[in-house]
């Protein structure tokens, strides 16, 4: 009976264990979805505490008294303007006799609390990391949309100082020589001897930097690791591994192969949609793109020169109107960005990677670019007095009055489309237009320049009279009745004998386009046409 009660009680706990199981591993669930919310929960206090902390406010007393201005109006009556003035600042300029000053008071002032906001700052740093390590990234895109919207609203608090200088009129055609001395004087008062001569950056050194708060923002947003760009890339739909492939090992090796396929002879085909398509497929397949639409950045550091753990990164990123003048970028990440009316007067952008990027209206006045790259991008922009040595355009697309009183030398314009750039006392010593569209480009006052490679170019409506070009050097270019050469220097007998048509009809067998993909394919074998149409 004993043995029997033991197996009866045996029996019992066994079937009382099955029976609880299912509750057990319930309350375990339930126990861990009431975990999740708690955690949940506060995470939502913790990103709204941050937040709030991003507008902190402290209060200051300082020495302050009234002025009253008395101006004078037109039908000779008095107003009177009230005038603040805090111990530290001046008046307005003005007739002090005019100013009638009043006693010292103390008053209290609402200022940014600087020490709250950056310790904000760095705490959503934090939480947008451990989003994407632990919940694969849920708050990151609205964290980095919080501080987007910090740095646009905040960097304006100070109104940006605007370049003393009008903007550079070029020299027009056919000017006369009182034109030509009034115009070489004020060329060398503005942009002396390249970038770090003009009276741009000079300028652009004067400038003082953002308020320490907004650097900070900016340092935080531009060195986000590799696994949140992914799920900015990833953001609202997938993304596989291929279609992520890095812009910058992409850049290299599209210039890679654009240097084989030039020395080939065969590149127009291979290149002549290339940088439309890469730039729909690999920049603007971004879900999420940083957005810093009109943020004033006046002096911003961000070279990457000096940083020892951070690479700052800000590929893909909406900057359109941004106050980029005076600022030190060098080496930056800047593929694939926006740029519409963006400033960069007196910046320093040496070694920056600005390639698949696009800006009209943008001002490059005065700029340090040596040996930046800009691999398929696309520019209407200014770039006088700047400095371009070294430069990499491969496939770009240039236009407007491009350059004037800049530094060319070793740049790269491989397979760029520079129709109707304007190349004015530069210095273009050692700079390739290998297989580049130069038509209507205006080369004029150049700086004796030496070694410039015109190796499979289109040329229309150009004058190279300039250029100390041997006939030898003309069998790997294309031109026709339209191009004016050095003296003494023929054109090649299969030049076209007139100038060939414009570009009205795509499909017309005599345009420059259809006429050079003929004798680029086909050098040896290519018979130039006869007649006009």
């Amino acid at each position: 009976m004993t043995s029997g009660g033991k197996t009866s009680l045996g029996s019992g706990a066994l079937i009382a264990a099955l029976l609880g199981a299912p509750f057990a591993i319930w309350g375990v669930f339930l126990k861990h979805q009431s975990l999740s919310v708690q955690k949940e929960g506060q995470l939502t206090d913790r990103i709204s505490t941050m937040v709030g902390q991003l507008g902190a406010d402290k209060d200051i007393k300082r020495a302050a008294r009234d002025g009253i201005l008395m101006t004078a109006q037109a039908e000779g009556l008095k107003t009177e303007d009230r005038l603040f003035q805090f111990e530290s600042n001046a008046y307005p300029q003005t007739d002090v006799a005019e100013v009638e000053v009043q006693p010292w008071r103390e008053v209290t002032l609402s200022v940014p609390n600087i020490e709250v906001r950056i310790g904000a700052i760095l705490a959503l740093e934090r939480i947008a990391r451990d989003s994407v390590q632990h919940d694969n990234g849920r708050d990151h895109v609205q964290l980095m949309e919080i501080l987007c919207e910090y740095v646009r609203s905040n960097s304006n608090s100070s109104k940006p100082q605007n370049y003393p200088e009008p903007p550079w009129k070029p020299l027009p055609d056919s000017p006369s020589s009182s034109e030509i001395r009034d115009h070489l004087a004020k060329y060398q008062d503005r942009f002396g001897q390249y970038a770090f001569g003009s009276a741009a950056y000079k300028w652009g050194r004067t400038l003082s930097e953002p308020r320490i708060d907004v650097i900070l923002a900016m340092k935080v947003i531009a060195r986000r690791t590799e696994e949140q760009r992914r799920i900015e890339v990833e953001w609202q739909g997938p993304s596989s591994d291929h279609e992520y492939e890095s812009y910058f090992e992409s850049v290299l090796k599209i210039s890679d192969d654009l240097r084989a396929m030039i020395s080939s002879g065969g590149m127009w085909i291979m290149l002549k949609n290339l940088r439309t398509t890469f730039r729909r497929e690999k920049i603007y397949r971004r879900k999420f793109r940083i957005d810093l639409t009109g943020a004033n950045l006046q002096g911003l550091n961000l070279n990457n020169d000096t940083q020892a753990n951070d690479t700052y990164d800000l590929s893909g990123s909406i900057l359109n109107r941004c106050r980029f003048e005076g600022a030190d970028l060098r080496k930056v990440n800047l593929v694939g960005c926006q740029f519409d009316g963006s400033k960069f007067i007196g910046a320093n952008l040496r070694e920056t990677n600005l390639s698949f990027s696009t800006g009209t209206g943008v001002d490059f006045e005065g700029a340090n670019l040596r040996s930046a790259v800009m691999i398929a991008s696309h520019w209407y922009a200014f770039f006088g007095g700047a400095r371009l040595s070294g430069g990499c355009f491969d496939l770009a697309y240039v236009t407007g009055d491009f350059v004037e009183g800049a530094d060319l030398s070793g740049a790269t314009f491989i397979a760029a489309d520079l129709r109707g750039a304007r190349f004015e006392r530069s210095n273009l010593d050692k700079v390739r237009f290998d297989g580049s569209n130069l038509w209507w480009v205006q080369f004029r006052d150049l700086r004796t320049p030496i070694a410039v490679s015109f190796d499979y170019v289109s040329l229309k409506d150009v004058n190279l009279a300039e250029f100390s070009l041997v006939p030898k050097e003309l069998d790997t270019m294309f031109g026709d009745a339209s191009v004016v050469l050095p003296q003494d220097v023929s054109a090649p007998s299969w030049w076209p004998k007139f100038r060939l048509p414009d570009e009205h009809d795509p499909n017309h067998p005599l345009t420059t386009s259809n006429q050079y993909e003929k004798w680029v394919i086909n050098p040896e074998g290519y018979l130039p046409p006869s007649r006009t149409v």
